[in-house]
C-alpha cells in the first residue's frame, strides 16, 4: 500500500486530508472530520510501510505480488498491516457518509515509518501534531477476533556503566569483575518480568468486554 493509493481513494470519496512528510520518502496521511453532534474524538491509526525484502532471494512468491494461492495472500505486509490499515480507512469512509448523525470527531493517521520505531511516523506526529490523537485510539495490528489489547509493550532503553578498582589477573581477590557485576544486573532486570500488572475489574475479562461490545 502506498501513500498514492490512500490519497487517491480519499480524493475519489471527497475526504480532505493532509500529507505530513518530515522525511520526504516517508510521508504520512492524516484525515479528519467533525461529526454533526458534539462528542469525543476517536483516532484510527495504522502503518503502510513494511520490512524490506532484501535482494529478493529465497521468496517462494513475489514479495510485491499479492498473489492469492490456495486461499492465502502472499506478499510483503499482507498481514502487517495491509489488512488492519485498510479496515481503518474504510471505517473512515463509511462513517463519513453518516457524519451528520454521529457524535464527536474521527481522525485517521496512516503512517509510513513504523518498522523503525517511527521517528518520521507516529512518533513524529505525537511530538509535533498531537491533535491527531483523540480520547481513544484504535489500531488494527494483526491479532485475532478474540484478542483485545488495552495497552501495548514498548522499549525501555537502559545504559549502565560498571566501574571497579581494577587489578592484575593474578590477584582477582583485590577487585570484583565488572563483567560479573554487569551479568548480575542483567539477571536482576529479568526479574522485572515477575511483576504482576494491576488488574482493573472492567478489563480483567476480555470475553466480558467482547460481550458488552456486542450488546451495545
Amino acid at each position: 500500500m502506498s501513500v498514492l493509493a490512500v490519497s487517491d481513494l480519499l480524493d475519489r470519496r471527497g475526504i480532505e486530508y493532509r500529507v505530513i512528510a518530515p522525511q520526504e520518502t516517508m510521508p504520512n496521511i492524516v484525515a479528519t472530520f467533525a461529526a454533526g453532534k458534539p462528542g469525543r474524538h476517536l483516532a484510527l491509526n495504522g502503518h503502510i510501510d513494511v520490512f524490506p525484502v532484501g535482494n529478493g532471494e529465497g521468496w517462494t512468491q513475489d514479495p510485491w505480488g499479492g498473489a492469492l494461492v490456495d486461499g492465502r495472500i502472499y506478499g510483503r505486509g499482507a498481514c502487517d498491516m495491509k489488512c488492519g490499515t485498510p479496515a481503518s480507512i474504510f471505517t473512515l469512509l463509511y462513517l463519513h457518509e453518516l457524519h451528520e448523525e454521529l457524535h464527536g470527531r474521527l481522525t485517521l493517521s496512516a503512517v509510513s515509518d513504523e518498522e523503525t520505531f517511527g521517528p518520521w511516523g507516529a512518533r513524529y506526529l505525537s511530538e509535533h501534531h498531537p491533535e491527531v490523537f483523540g480520547d481513544c485510539c484504535l489500531n488494527g495490528e494483526p491479532s485475532s477476533p478474540w484478542t483485545l489489547r488495552f495497552g501495548e509493550k514498548g522499549p525501555l532503553w537502559l545504559e549502565f556503566t560498571v566501574r571497579t578498582r581494577g587489578a592484575h589477573g593474578a590477584y582477582t581477590h583485590l577487585s570484583k569483575s565488572a563483567t560479573a557485576i554487569a551479568a548480575q544486573i542483567i539477571g536482576d532486570l529479568y526479574r522485572l518480568e515477575d511483576i504482576r500488572p494491576p488488574e482493573a475489574s472492567n478489563l480483567a475479562n476480555p470475553a466480558a468486554v467482547l460481550l458488552d461490545l456486542r450488546i451495545n
